[in-house]
């Protein structure tokens, strides 16, 4: 049971955190950049079946430059290492 809790933990986090960074930017974001993102329709798709893939892709794509893999490289090592910890420190509360 500890085990399906913590991966419902982990996957409900990783999706959490993936769009909350893409949202994040997305706010930043002026309108030639923002014409690039995902539009509404696709993007719960895009953060829900490869998050944490997503945010990389998605300053990539806003970007179109050595900054945006910068970024997208910088925010997947957050997201991955933000969800790893999380899921730690469930697994820890529970007893592992």
């Amino acid at each position: 049971m500890r085990d399906v809790l913590e991966l419902i933990v982990q996957l409900s986090a990783t999706i959490f955190v993936s769009a909350w960074v893409v949202r994040r930017d997305l706010k930043k974001l002026g309108p030639e950049l923002l014409s690039r993102a995902w539009p509404d329709s696709s993007f719960w798709s895009a953060v829900v079946c490869f998050s944490p893939i997503c945010v990389p892709v998605h300053f990539v794509r806003t970007r179109r430059s050595a900054v945006g893999v910068a970024l997208g490289i910088a925010w997947f090592t957050a997201t991955v290492v933000t969800v790893n910890g999380l899921a730690w420190v469930v697994g820890a509360a529970l007893g592992g």
